[in-house]
């Protein structure tokens, strides 16, 4: 049978044991440079910068319009709280120009209405006022638009 002595000089071993773990685990803590990980963040981020100016000079030279930033957080400092939708859609504007030029550069000249970020309906209204130029092609919450000359 253990006496209490031996159950404290095994105690006293354990804590020192997991003391030692510990002080260890700060070592590394220590070692861990927040500066270079910052600068190695940096340098992401401009990664990324250069890279959303290549698909921005990509998508000028396709002819398709860029959708538009997202809203910037109320001056109040809070966050947005949702509501009711616009029943005309959250996407932006495009004249009948440039939705015949963008369309005549997808597959079937036929896209998809919110996946490019366009206002439906402003596309409703062009396709209504041009039946004999575009289609509506319904497909649930997901419509598109045909280009048909």
């Amino acid at each position: 049978m253990p006496t209490p002595i031996t159950r404290a000089t095994a105690t006293k071993e354990q804590l020192a044991a997991e003391a030692k773990t510990r002080f260890e685990q700060l070592k590394k803590f220590e070692k861990f440079d927040l500066d270079a990980k910052n600068e190695e963040i940096e340098k992401v981020k401009e990664k990324l910068a250069k890279l959303e100016g290549e698909v921005d000079a990509y998508f000028d030279f396709l002819g398709i319009p860029k959708a538009p930033e997202p809203a910037a957080a109320s001056s109040s400092g809070g966050v947005k709280k949702g509501g009711a939708k616009k029943a005309s859609g959250e996407g932006f504007s495009i004249p009948l120009a440039d939705l015949k030029s963008a369309l005549e550069n997808f597959p079937q000249k036929t896209a998809d209405i919110r996946k490019q970020g366009w206002e439906i309906a402003n596309i409703k209204t062009l396709a209504a006022a041009n039946p004999h130029l575009l289609k509506i092609i319904a497909s649930g919450p997901w419509p598109k638009v045909q280009l048909l000359k």
